[in-house]
């Protein structure tokens, strides 16, 4: 059984959650297409509902305020800009992003770094 209060990195589940995500990418001007290196802005949204019982009546304590988990299936939304270079190593990509819509309790990133692997 999970603790009844929200824990750093406590994941809430739910039975029901939607995502999408809008991304446009371009080549970067004025730089050599040798280089291998593209651009994107994007926009990303979610949201995630119907959470069990013990989930929905989880409760926060930070110094003068306590909140309860928001079970309304509210958005969350971000947007932001992404750097690609095709490097040496694989793809690389770095993501630099601001949240637009969030809740109290949840954690966000503003800055993503990630590579892939060819096959």
């Amino acid at each position: 059984m999970l603790p009844p209060e929200i824990r750093k990195f406590n994941a809430l589940g739910g039975k029901l959650y939607a995502i999408g995500t809008l991304d446009l990418s371009f080549p970067i001007p004025y730089a050599p297409e040798e280089l291998g290196i593209d651009g994107a802005v994007f926009l990303e949204f979610g949201t995630v509902g119907l959470l069990d019982e013990i989930d929905s009546e989880r409760r926060a304590e930070r110094p003068f305020s306590t909140f309860l988990v928001d079970d309304s299936a509210s958005l969350r939304a971000a947007a932001g800009v992404s750097i690609f270079w095709d490097s040496p190593f694989g793809p690389i990509r770095f993501d630099f992003s601001q949240v637009l819509a969030r809740e109290e309790y949840d954690r966000t990133e503003n800055f993503r770094f990630s590579t892939q692997t060819r096959f």
